[in-house]
């Protein structure tokens, strides 16, 4: 089943914040979903959602055919921030029926099966990836993709 849902009527809908939708103008979600060719059957991992911002986007529009697998820092981590981050992502996952669906995995991990995504994707996140780390994310998001899969960076 494909969802009726379109990016835009997503994106107009009363389950985003008032906060979240008067950023779309600077973040133009629309044309870099469309750009990346995001389609609402796909299985797509979002690369250290943060806060949700995409996620709150990507959950629905993949909600009725896709998959949405959110790839969160590792709770065991060591940096308290980041730790608080993934324990409030977890929050907000669990407070929205539209969120249920949404696989968290963690952003060490081997995210998903290989070759079963169609694309990988990270907004604005690749300057606290520095380092070792950045490798092993990189690695593990080429070896869940399928052939003729994409990585799409912002």
């Amino acid at each position: 089943m494909v969802s009726s849902q379109s990016l835009d009527d997503i994106l107009k809908g009363k389950h985003r914040s008032e906060k979240n939708r008067a950023r779309d103008m600077y973040r133009n979600p629309i044309e870099t979903l469309n750009f990346f060719g995001i389609k609402n059957d796909m299985t797509v991992v979002e690369l250290s959602p943060g806060g949700g911002w995409y996620t709150e986007i990507l959950a629905n529009y993949l909600s009725d055919s896709g998959l949405l697998i959110a790839a969160h820092f590792n709770p065991e981590i060591k940096n308290n921030y980041l730790k608080r981050s993934r324990a409030n992502f977890e929050k907000m996952l669990s407070s929205k029926e539209n969120f249920k669906q949404v696989k968290l995995v963690n952003l060490d991990s081997t995210l998903a099966p290989a070759n079963s995504v169609d694309a990988v994707l990270t907004f604005r996140n690749l300057h606290n990836w520095l380092g070792p780390r950045m490798d092993g994310i990189f690695r593990n998001s080429f070896n869940a993709l399928k052939p003729g899969g994409f990585f799409g960076i912002v």
